[in-house]
């Protein structure tokens, strides 16, 4: 466990650039069909999967030469550092397939098929931790490699799939083989600088983490106990990456909608997108905040057992999540600039929070409780602090601007449903007074037929009287 910690930072650069190619898929794309822009997202799709054969040769030409020397700088040891070695190397070769799934569900997201997405997720999740890691480290007894492995197989097939799929035209987005030999659209380097603010977030966690380690590791005292050191922190990292896994899936879920709702200017419905987004991460990291905290041992106890391994873990485990419940909005705060096409603005907030309060956080907390290596674990809420308050800044104007534009767009739409009931009123009247000619019309017809008919009634009954005075006449001559 503690090599797994040691190098987990690694783990984490790696699926960094998947993670980018996901959001500058979903963002862009959505963005594009926002505009109508079909066939332009098609070659964004194609610029990307060359984009991801690019990240599968630059990760494992970084990543393999220097794991070694960086477990031996953290104070590991040997046996520590090869395992290390050994964890890291298929993650890092089979870093292409990695980019590959993410990027389509980039592009799954950017069609909103959030539910797909949750589905192949769960699945792959579901076949690697129940099936391929008992598979690998039971019955082959193939040791720490064998995680590392069922990690690559879970990533390579449903990217694989899903990439003949998009080709064979089985989705909305149907990208074509030829624009994998065009030039790059112009619409791939905004998605580019729109991706690179979740790249330099995912980035500046992992940097500032790898001197956390050889921190914590000088300021131990007893250097003996780094491993369980380590592998207490690993509980506190894997439980810390739960929540934010949840936060980062809500942006994710948001994302799509969000942009497509902002290129759309349908700003009413992009309000009630990010305030669903904000109240639901909040719940999330206040329920999460609770559990960790009264639950600390028997979660702890998830991962090993021991009296000194527990008690790392559960001051560890509670060091890292003792303000988790504002962690939400450093994330909210970016995907909601990123939605809108802000990647500078998003891309300030993630260098600042995710890298710079971090590292500096790291030494500050040292220098003021030195030999107290479970106490650097609060920069992990520093840096959501810091998020909030330089995230609020740079969202106000923005932000501002939206809703002055929905109270636009809502009066807009009342003028528009007044003058239709206005050019309605006149038809009626007409019709109304067409009603009423009609009537008033027959009203008369019927009067004139009625005065005819006393008419007739007048001639036949003074014909009758004609007719019975003659008679008369000759009744009186017989007499």
């Amino acid at each position: 466990m503690s090599a797994v910690a040691t190098v987990v930072i690694w783990e984490l650069i790696s699926r960094a650039f998947g993670m980018f190619l996901s959001i500058a898929a979903s963002t862009q794309i959505s963005s594009l069909y926002g505009k109508k822009l079909f066939d332009d997202a098609q070659q964004v799709v194609c610029d990307l999967y060359r984009l991801c054969f690019v990240s599968g040769c630059i990760v494992p030409a970084i990543l393999i030469p220097v794991t070694k020397p960086y477990a031996r700088w953290c104070l590991a040891t040997e046996e520590t550092s090869e395992m290390a070695l050994k964890y890291i190397i298929p993650q890092a070769a089979g870093n292409v397939f990695t980019c590959i799934f993410y990027t389509n569900v980039g592009i799954l997201q950017a069609e909103g098929r959030t539910l797909l997405v949750g589905i192949i997720d769960v699945i792959a999740l579901g076949v690697g931790m129940g099936v391929l890691n008992p598979l690998f480290m039971g019955k082959l007894k193939m040791g720490i490699i064998g995680p590392s492995i069922s990690t690559v197989i879970a990533d390579a097939v449903p990217g694989i799939i899903l990439t003949i799929l998009f080709f064979c035209g089985k989705f909305g987005t149907k990208p074509k083989l030829s624009g994998l030999i065009k030039p790059f659209s112009k619409h791939t380097y905004q998605a580019i600088v729109v991706g690179s603010s979740q790249f330099i977030s995912q980035l500046s966690n992992a940097v500032p983490a790898i001197f956390m380690r050889r921190v914590m590791g000088k300021s131990l005292i007893d250097k003996s106990k780094y491993d369980v050191m380590m592998s207490g922190m690993n509980v506190a990292y894997r439980y810390t990456s739960l929540i934010t896994a949840i936060n980062l899936a809500l942006c994710a879920g948001f994302l799509a909608p969000g942009a497509y709702a902002y290129a759309a200017q349908k700003y009413k419905r992009y309000i009630a997108l990010t305030i669903h987004l904000n109240w639901i991460g909040f719940v999330w990291c206040i329920i999460s905040e609770i559990i960790v905290i009264a639950l600390a041992k028997p979660l702890s106890k998830l991962f090993g057992n021991g009296e000194a391994f527990l008690d790392w873990a559960v001051k560890e485990l509670k060091a890292a999540n003792w303000a988790t419940f504002v962690m939400f909005i450093k994330y909210t705060l970016i995907s909601m600039l990123q939605s809108q096409q802000r990647g500078k603005r998003a891309m300030i907030v993630s260098l600042s929070s995710n890298f710079l309060a971090f590292l500096a956080s790291i030494y500050i907390i040292d220098a003021v409780h030195p030999h107290q290596p479970e106490k650097i674990m609060w920069c992990f809420w520093i840096t959501s602090v810091v998020g909030l308050v330089l995230g609020s800044i740079l969202i106000f104007k923005p932000f501002y601007q939206i809703i002055k534009k929905s109270k636009e767009e809502k009066t807009e739409d009342e003028n528009e449903l007044s003058s239709k009931a206005d050019t309605e009123s006149p038809d009626i009247e007409n019709q109304n007074s067409e009603n009423q000619g009609a009537e008033n019309k027959n009203s008369e017809e019927q009067e004139a037929a009625k005065k005819t008919s006393e008419n007739k009634n007048s001639d036949n009954q003074n014909l009758d009287n004609e007719d019975t005075e003659p008679n008369n006449d000759v009744e009186s001559q017989n007499s």
